[in-house]
């Protein structure tokens, strides 16, 4: 699906319907999507802000659209996102595997987190993708022209041994930013867990394969 789409489908929600009476200069500023091409949890959330109140709604499509609101940590209102973009969310795949493939990077796109939001005047979608073997593809994409802006391959590991303290970290400047922190870090974690039962298992075969080599001897 396009943005265009998920937008018509929350603006004829009921939910979206009372939330536009009770703030009606709203407009929309970003998109938020997970794209998990192994497990299927797919994510979509859609931004609104609320310049009388400096609020950011966030609309979630669940089992039924949700919504919250938040303050707005901006001291600029964001511009407004034009919901006529040119590049499908199903595309991105596609563009930064083609992209990829130019660089020589030949892991697979295990999850894409991506924000769609207009900067500067040109609406662009910032991906964080989640590679086989551990690896990280942070990209840029130009919506207009659907080419890669910029492209860096980072070490999960590398980023982690970066991190810095706590009270030292930079803060989110946008809630859109904010979400897409949270959701990497989580994904991360879990994916973290997971690398390590996956390692644990194979030490507990290769120990009932070496007892059983000794009891035959």
């Amino acid at each position: 699906m396009n943005l265009s789409e998920w937008v018509d489908n929350l603006e004829k929600s009921g939910e979206f319907k009372e939330f536009k009476n009770q703030h009606p200069d709203a407009f929309l500023i970003a998109g938020f999507f997970i794209l998990d091409f192994q497990g299927g949890q797919n994510v979509t959330q859609l931004d609104y802000y609320i310049p009388s109140s400096q609020e950011i709604a966030i609309f979630s499509f669940e089992e039924k659209i949700e919504s919250k609101i938040f303050p707005s940590q901006l001291q600029d209102a964001p511009a407004a996102l034009n919901k006529h973009t040119n590049i499908d969310v199903e595309a991105l795949w596609g563009i930064l595997t083609e992209e990829m493939h130019n660089r020589g990077i030949t892991e697979e796109i295990r999850k894409i987190i991506a924000v769609v939001q207009n900067s500067e005047g040109e609406v662009v979608w910032k991906l964080n993708c989640l590679l086989t073997g551990m690896e990280i593809v942070n990209a840029t994409i130009e919506d207009s022209t659907k080419s890669v802006l910029r492209i860096e391959k980072q070490s999960l590991f590398d980023i982690l041994k970066k991190m810095p303290a706590p009270h030292l970290e930079h803060r989110p400047e946008s809630v859109s930013d904010l979400k897409e922190e949270l959701k990497a870090l989580d994904k991360i974690e879990k994916e973290l867990e997971k690398e390590k039962e996956e390692i644990e298992e194979k030490l507990e075969k290769a120990g009932e394969s070496e007892s059983s080599s000794e009891k035959k001897a």
